[in-house]
């Protein structure tokens, strides 16, 4: 003998559907509050996902292995490490790789004067960062008293600068020097890492920024860890070599690391402010559904006390305006939620990122 309460429940399931078909306008508002609610905190959610996987995505492809330090050079009045000193730190600490020092300026060039930053670096900045050459070649140690320059993308189109692309050979004026150009760097993303942005940068010899400007000794040391060593105690240990080096003066290090651990704390936090906007949106939905519900109740009084007198108990009633919400709450969280996957891929799409699904979403 089968039980009768599947029976039941399927019998108040057909009820609440033709109950809410009854009055369909009232449901579709409803409906439609759900929708937009959780299409709301869907669609957010896996946009601010996307969003943080795109950008550490980005900033990785740029090398997690970068370390920066600062040399605060006016807080004393002692010399300051020559470059060659600094690159040979590389040799007696196994966590780093390769460590280009370099000296750094802003200048405008050009008849339109455009910013630009001019870098006085030597060889190895080309292998710390992963410089890539489109014409021409990077400096070499040769070049250490030359007035040659290697040019960001930006530079060598810019008709600010010239009036024709800019190409090795050509010469750009560079405060009260010309120096000619040997090499156009590959454009690239801007790594907020680095102090200065390679497509609007002049790299020129270490030595030749005398020429340029009155600031001597490298202020800026780009360094890359070994492979298997942990960039945040490289980092540490760069510092407190540099620090030495420098008279006891400081010097402030971070590594790529680092900073794509705060990205993902703030990613985190940005998440977090994301769902609880949607989740606002959703709690409207939720008061369009008891209003909907409250509705009901009220205008079908008759009708509960018909269904009572024929036999109905409370716990069947309840039952049924109970799915009646859930219908109506199941439908809409469904509904909203392939709406807010297909909004989030469409933008990730016209973005360009690459859409993956955020686990807080499912």
């Amino acid at each position: 003998m089968s039980s009768p309460a599947p029976n039941l429940f399927m019998l108040l399931a057909r009820e609440a559907v033709a109950n809410l078909r009854a009055v369909a306008q009232r449901s579709a508002l409803a409906l439609l509050g759900i929708v937009i609610g959780t299409a709301s905190v869907i669609a957010m959610l896996n946009v601010g996902h996307n969003a943080e996987v795109e950008s550490i995505r980005q900033f990785k492809s740029m090398g997690t292995d970068l370390i920066v330090a600062q040399a605060f050079l006016g807080q004393a009045k002692a010399a300051s490490p020559s470059a060659l000193v600094i690159e040979d730190l590389s040799k007696t600490l196994p966590q780093i790789r390769q460590i280009a020092p370099l000296s750094i300026t802003g200048m405008r060039l050009g008849r339109g004067g455009m910013q630009s930053s001019i870098i006085g670096a030597t060889q190895s900045l080309k292998g710390v960062i992963g410089l890539r050459i489109t014409e021409g070649r990077f400096l070499s140690p040769f070049d250490k008293d030359e007035t040659y320059a290697v040019i960001g993308s930006a530079i060598a189109a810019s008709r600010k600068i010239s009036d024709a692309p800019l190409h090795p050979g050509d010469r750009i004026r560079v405060g009260n020097y010309l120096f000619t150009v040997i090499g156009i760097l590959e454009k690239t993303t801007h790594n907020p890492l680095l102090p200065f942005d390679v497509n609007k940068g002049v790299i020129i010899p270490e030595a030749s920024m005398r020429r340029v400007t009155t600031q001597t000794g490298s202020s800026t040391i780009l360094a890359a860890a070994a492979k298997d060593s942990d960039p945040i105690l490289a980092a540490e240990t760069l510092g407190e070599k540099l620090t030495a080096l420098h008279g006891g003066r400081r010097v402030q290090t971070q590594s790529a690391r680092q900073l794509i651990e705060g990205m993902q704390k703030q990613a985190s936090i940005m998440a977090g402010l994301l769902a609880a906007i949607g989740a606002i949106s959703l709690l409207v939905g939720g008061v369009g559904v008891m209003n909907v519900m409250l509705m009901n109740v009220a205008e079908r009084r008759r009708e509960i006390g018909l269904r009572m007198a024929l036999g109905a108990r409370r716990s069947h009633i309840r039952t049924m305006f109970l799915m009646e919400a859930a219908i109506l709450s199941l439908t809409g969280g469904i509904c909203g939620t392939v709406l807010g996957m297909l909004a989030a891929y469409i933008y990730a799409d016209f973005s360009g990122w690459d859409f993956t699904p955020s686990s807080l979403a499912l």
